[in-house]
């Protein structure tokens, strides 16, 4: 039996979820903005690694082939005959220096040749963990590193928090336990308080 009551009661319904609506609208644009936030952070490191990364390694093969330049009979010499016929299907299209930067990085040590020791392979045969050149390995390998490190600081926050709190609940104990332990010797013992609180 609801003695006309609905109107109002449905009324009352309406008012409590327009509350609700605006709140459930508030948290929802907060989340937005923070997750747009985070992805904003999370795209710009990607692009300033990768844009870094790409400086380095540019810079390091400069300095490689400037350090450690490309045979001189490379191109004339009749020792060097069989590696030209690799260049040439490697690095077709190119010329000048980007040939030469391409020739030193051929790996000659996997395809059992003599390793041209110049640029970026000099010294290591190959562009291995050796090598004298930043590498886009590295910059993958440094990149997601420090992404993952920084995901790891980020969910040591709550952690940190709730030890905070923890410490804060753990000394209330440990008060409330040491109030109740000296006020129960005193109730049972009377002469006890003089040695409780230290007068003679």
């Amino acid at each position: 039996m609801s003695l006309n009551a609905e109107t109002s009661v449905s009324r009352k319904y309406d008012s409590k979820l327009k509350l609700a609506e605006a709140a459930a609208i508030r948290q929802g644009t907060g989340v937005g903005f923070i997750s747009g936030l985070l992805f904003f952070f999370m795209f710009c490191m990607y692009g300033v690694g990768f844009w870094f990364g790409g400086n380095m390694i540019a810079d390091s093969t400069d300095e490689a082939m400037a350090d450690h330049p490309i045979p001189a009979d490379f191109f004339t010499g009749a020792a060097w005959a069989e590696h030209r016929d690799v260049v040439a299907e490697a690095c077709a299209g190119l010329a000048g220096k980007a040939l030469d930067t391409c020739a030193c990085a051929v790996m000659w040590d996997a395809l059992d040749m003599p390793s041209t020791n110049c640029g970026c392979g000099f010294d290591a045969g190959t562009l291995s963990v050796e090598s004298v050149c930043f590498t886009g390995g590295k910059t993958i390998l440094v990149f997601f590193s420090i992404l993952m490190g920084g995901f790891g600081l980020g969910t040591a926050g709550p952690g940190a928090k709730e030890m905070s709190k923890a410490r804060i609940a753990a000394a209330k104990v440990r008060n409330s336990a040491q109030k109740e332990s000296s006020e129960r010797v005193l109730r049972k013992s009377p002469q006890k308080e003089s040695l409780i609180v230290g007068s003679p």
